[in-house]
């Protein structure tokens, strides 16, 4: 089974202030890049692919979307490492981003 994981940050940080943010927190900058018509910023980092990306595309739910600014995924890359790990790798920088992007914002 296939799992993604998503930090997503409340409203109303500035992209600039959370990027800044997760910069210092991976020690290492983010480049701009695009996929289709949307922007983001993202990094290869140990295995993981971390991207920061802006106006959460998702519609609310039962997690209400709209009261995010950001979303920041966490990827593994194929053929980084043994397979096996990816999915615990993943959750864990996912777990450590947020708790430290929470810390520093202060925020959720």
């Amino acid at each position: 089974m296939s799992v993604n994981y998503s930090i997503f940050v409340k409203k109303p940080e500035l992209t600039r202030t959370v990027k800044l943010a997760l910069e210092q927190i991976l020690n290492c900058e983010l480049k701009l890049g695009k996929t289709g018509r949307r922007n983001f910023y993202g990094v290869r980092l140990l295995g993981l692919y971390i991207n920061l990306i802006d106006n959460v595309p998702f519609s609310d739910d039962v997690i209400r979307f709209s009261q995010y600014g950001h979303q920041i995924t966490v990827d593994f890359i194929n053929g980084a490492f043994n397979k096996s790990y990816a999915q615990d790798l993943e959750q864990m920088a996912s777990i450590l981003i947020a708790n430290m992007l929470s810390i520093k914002l202060k925020t959720e």
